[in-house]
């Protein structure tokens, strides 16, 4: 009986390109669930973990490397060289100094522009065409310094924005109405903080207005679940520390589609120039097209004068905090 062609052995690990390399900067807590969530949903390959602490991103990786028997993703790197970021097709940026002990909130802004300033300078060095996210807090006024110190145009760098806050949205919605979260389509816009705007007008539950549920949303109840979503962050921070799982998901899911040209509309951090009387160079969030060029459309909804308000409101709150920072850009 014929033993058959014989079976080559080849050395080492060999990858073939996808042309779905990311890279993420920061391996905290927030970068490595947003790895994970890229790695579950297998649509990063390469992956790249980048961190200023390099032995820290190594253990990450090979933490992360060690479940490609369950993954279909060929080859996870990373350590603290950008060259390895080289050529990727999208960039996400975590990482950012978090406040010390008696630290004003502008020497932590100030702090956080200048490494904005070194992560960008890279990036764009190793990458020029590639699509920028920021996830860094304050996501808002990070993503216009990154826009600033980057000189990239608008489609090609935005802020993962309120994506987050439109699913904790949906999942209280949900728990009051008991439906399924996936059938809830709602959104938050503005500011990813405080003065973020839940759009009530906007909200549908099973492809029905909310008018169609009698008593159950009312203007108590509404309040009840903004309160929800509003106070979800010191919650998890009182029971874990920090947030990531969430944000690892909401993060995937722009790059899922901005990889497979899904023009999903997602509610990012870009310019709000132009809209409902804005002004100034402002990022907030609005629902944006996102595929394979980035941001291809702005869709701004239709908002009643009360939301038009909120958003405004958000608007100006912003604008005074980046006022702060353009001498911070400009040293």
């Amino acid at each position: 009986m014929s033993a058959g062609p014989a079976v080559e052995r080849v050395d080492g690990h060999v990858a073939l390109p996808t042309g779905r390399k990311v890279s993420i900067v920061g391996a905290g807590s927030v970068g490595v669930a947003i790895g994970v969530s890229l790695l579950a949903k297998n649509i990063a390959d390469p992956l790249v973990l980048i961190d200023v602490d390099g032995n820290k991103a190594l253990g990450e990786v090979q933490d992360m490397q060690h479940s490609s028997a369950f993954l279909q993703t060929q080859q996870i790197i990373g350590g603290n060289d950008y060259s390895l970021t080289e050529g990727s097709q999208i960039c996400i940026v975590t990482a950012g100094a978090r406040q010390k002990p008696g630290q004003s909130r502008t020497d932590m802004l100030e702090a956080n522009i200048k490494i904005m300033k070194h992560i960008i300078t890279e990036l764009v060095k190793y990458s020029p065409d590639a699509i920028i996210i920021i996830v860094s807090n304050p996501v808002d006024v990070l993503t216009y310094a990154a826009w600033k110190i980057s000189g990239l145009p608008l489609n090609q760098i935005f802020g993962s924005g309120t994506h987050l806050d439109s699913s904790r949205f949906q999942y209280f919605i949900g728990k009051l109405s008991g439906f399924p979260v996936h059938l809830i389509k709602a959104q938050i816009l503005g500011e990813h903080g405080a003065s973020c705007a839940p759009i009530w007008s906007g909200v549908s539950v099973a492809g029905h207005p909310i008018e169609k549920f009698g008593n159950l949303f009312t203007e108590e109840n509404k309040k009840f679940v903004f309160e929800q979503v509003l106070q979800s962050v010191p919650e998890l921070l009182r029971l874990k520390g920090y947030t990531s799982t969430a944000v690892g998901f909401a993060v995937a899911d722009q790059v899922e589609s901005i990889l497979f040209n899904k023009s999903k509309a997602i509610p990012v951090s870009t310019l709000v120039k132009g809209f409902y009387g804005i002004e100034e160079d402002v990022f907030l969030s609005l629902p944006c097209l996102l595929g394979n060029s980035g941001i291809s459309t702005v869709l701004p909804p239709d908002l009643n004068e009360h939301e038009k308000h909120l958003f405004k409101a958000s608007a100006d709150n912003m604008f005074k905090y980046q006022q702060e920072i353009d001498d911070f850009i400009n040293k």
